[in-house]
């Protein structure tokens, strides 16, 4: 099948000076490759996630995005990968995966080693050596006597460990597994396969709404050279209903839909959209789906109004929460938080 080339910008030249912004550093439209996660984020434009979150409402953008209340991960926490951010990187971008990440290890794998002090003073004992000190003079003691009970000696198994991969993200090792049997159930499936495939990803696309003058930005996980999208998810569940709430749930139309336009800016035209979804914690399964005519069309029509919405508040900096108008709502009982009365105590009340 012939192809129409994707114009695609290296996001830095030569030297490493950005090639999406000009001398003055404002921003310029196109679709650019290797741009890193840090500066993607940095770019003063507007993202799905950030459109999705103002569907909420403007007060919950305005806390995300533009306040200075700190709620941020802590150093550990961002270090901790997901299995599904590792899923991510492993099946669209496998390139170098292994020189950056490492399995970090299981003690239920050495079984045998020697982890506890009791463990290292029975070892001295059966050597008939000095059983007293710290943990690290029985381990001094031990390797002094025998070198090679340093493969046996589990704080030595781990320290060799960390040694053969100095600068590499350590990653739990059941947040490794789940992530290597998501990219084998991915690759088994036929169509989820080759939607993955003669492609991009990560492609990091700039370009300025017609409509509202707004700057927005979108990232792909998978640009087929035939335009089609791919979004790569990892789920609780992957059936047909449950993933369809979690579609919903998660703003997955609207998504669609903010990608599809802002790809259409610079000159993509998107021949399909589709979903990619990995099920890994009670069962290994991967599913695939599209969304309907009727919901992209509302998907549509929601983004639209969204994007207007959000360039007022912006132009008027006034990112107020459910209610724009501040009135007072009456609302109703629900239906299933009221008291079950006896039929005996209803014909009294009638009485």
């Amino acid at each position: 099948m012939e192809h129409q080339m994707i114009n695609i910008t290296p996001a830095y030249d030569a030297k490493g000076n950005p090639n999406f912004v000009d001398t003055k550093g404002n921003l310029i439209e196109g679709v650019y490759s290797g741009l890193d996660n840090k500066a993607y984020h940095a770019l003063p434009a507007l993202s799905s996630s950030g459109l999705k979150t103002f569907s909420t409402s403007p007060a919950h953008y305005y806390r995300t995005y533009l306040s200075d209340v700190e709620r941020k991960r802590t150093l550990a926490q961002e270090r901790t990968f997901e299995t599904g951010d590792l899923a991510h990187k492993l099946i669209l971008e496998p390139d170098g995966f292994y020189d950056e990440y490492a399995k970090e290890l299981n003690p239920l794998d050495y079984p045998k080693a020697l982890k506890t002090i009791n463990d290292l003073v029975g070892k001295c004992c059966e050597l008939g050596l000095k059983k007293t000190g710290k943990k690290a003079d029985l381990i001094a003691r031990l390797t002094d006597e025998d070198v090679n009970l340093k493969f046996y000696i589990w704080d030595c198994i781990k320290q060799e460990h960390l040694n053969s991969n100095v600068g590499k993200y350590l990653v739990d090792p059941i947040v490794w597994e789940d992530a290597h049997r998501c990219l084998e159930t991915t690759r088994k499936h036929p169509l989820a396969n080759e939607l993955l495939t003669d492609g991009y990803a990560e492609l990091s696309v700039i370009a300025l709404c017609q409509n509202t003058g707004l700057w927005l930005k979108t990232r792909p996980d998978w640009l087929r050279l035939d335009k089609v999208v791919a979004d790569y998810k990892t789920t609780r569940d992957a059936s047909y209903k449950a993933f369809g709430r979690q579609a919903k749930e998660l703003g997955y139309g609207l998504q669609q839909s903010f990608y599809t336009y802002v790809l259409s800016l610079v000159g993509v035209y998107i021949t399909g959209f589709h979903f990619v979804a990995n099920e890994y914690i009670k069962a290994d399964i991967t599913e695939c789906y599209t969304l309907d005519e009727e919901w992209v069309i509302s998907s549509k029509e929601e983004m639209a109004a969204l994007l207007f919405e959000f360039d007022e508040c912006k132009s008027k900096n006034n990112w107020y929460g459910y209610d724009a108008a501040h009135s007072l709502k009456v609302i109703r009982e629900p239906w299933y938080s009221k008291p079950r009365t006896p039929a005996s105590l209803k014909q009294d009340l009638k009485m």
